[in-house]
C-alpha cells in the first residue's frame, strides 16, 4: 500500500484475502466504496462481551520522498555522510540553532522511512549505521522539529507493541529515532528481535 496513491490498489476478494486488521485501514486507502458492505456486516460479526477489539493501526504515510535506492546511494556519499556528520556536531555544540534542527530533523525522517523500505532480511546490511548511532548518541532523538516528527511518534509507537509481528524489526529502528536515548522499552522482552539488533541496542 506505501507504493500506491489512493485508490491505486485492488485486491480481489478483499474481505476473503485479507486480515481483518488490515481491512479497514485498505478500504479507506484503497476502495472507499466497500465502506457501505463493512456496516452490514457489523451487525453479524460482534466481539465477544468479555473482549474489547483490538485496535487497527492507522494508514503510515511517508515521512519524506527520498526513499529507496535514491536514500541509499545518499548515505554511500562521501560528500553526503561528512555533512551528515558536520550538522551532528553542530548540533552538539547548539542544540537550539533552527537551521541545525529543522536539516536534522530532514536527515531523520529519511532514515526513519528507510528503515521502514528496507526488507527485513537486509536490515544489517545498510550503509547508514555509523551515521544512525551518532544521531541517537547526539540527543537530538529526543526533540520534536516538526508535524511530521510528531506523527512519526504517534504512528510508530504502536508498531512496536508486538516484536514477533512483521515489520515489528524495522518499526523498532525507525521508532529509537524519533525518542530520546534510553527511553523506549519493549514490553515482554526482546528475544523476538535478531542478535545483531540486541548488540546493536546494547551499544546505544
Amino acid at each position: 500500500m506505501p507504493y500506491f496513491g489512493p485508490r491505486k490498489l485492488q485486491v480481489v476478494d478483499a474481505f476473503e484475502q485479507l486480515p481483518t486488521w488490515l481491512l479497514d485501514d485498505y478500504i479507506v486507502y484503497c476502495e472507499p466504496e466497500l465502506q457501505g458492505q463493512v456496516s452490514e456486516l457489523a451487525g453479524y460479526l460482534k466481539p465477544a462481551a468479555d473482549q474489547a477489539p483490538a485496535p487497527e493501526p492507522a494508514v503510515l504515510q511517508p515521512f519524506c520522498d527520498r526513499r529507496g535506492e535514491e536514500a541509499m546511494a545518499w548515505f554511500r556519499s562521501e560528500a553526503a555522510l561528512k555533512r551528515m556528520e558536520a550538522l551532528i556536531q553542530l548540533f552538539s555544540l547548539q542544540i537550539d540553532d533552527p537551521e541545525t534542527l529543522q536539516e536534522l530533523a530532514g536527515l531523520r525522517q529519511v532514515m526513519a522511512q528507510l528503515w521502514l523500505d528496507v526488507d527485513e532480511r537486509q536490515l544489517d546490511r545498510t550503509p547508514m549505521g555509523a551515521v544512525y548511532r551518532a544521531l541517537i548518541r547526539s540527543g537530538f532523538s529526543g526533540h520534536v522539529v516538526d508535524g511530521i516528527d510528531q506523527r512519526a511518534r504517534q504512528q510508530l509507537a504502536p508498531l512496536v507493541e508486538n516484536l514477533a509481528a512483521p515489520g515489528a524489526i524495522n518499526a523498532v529502528l525507525a521508532v529509537l529515532l524519533f525518542y530520546p536515548l534510553g527511553s523506549v522499552s519493549f514490553e515482554g522482552g526482546v528475544q523476538h528481535l535478531p542478535a545483531w539488533l540486541r548488540q546493536e541496542l546494547q551499544s546505544l
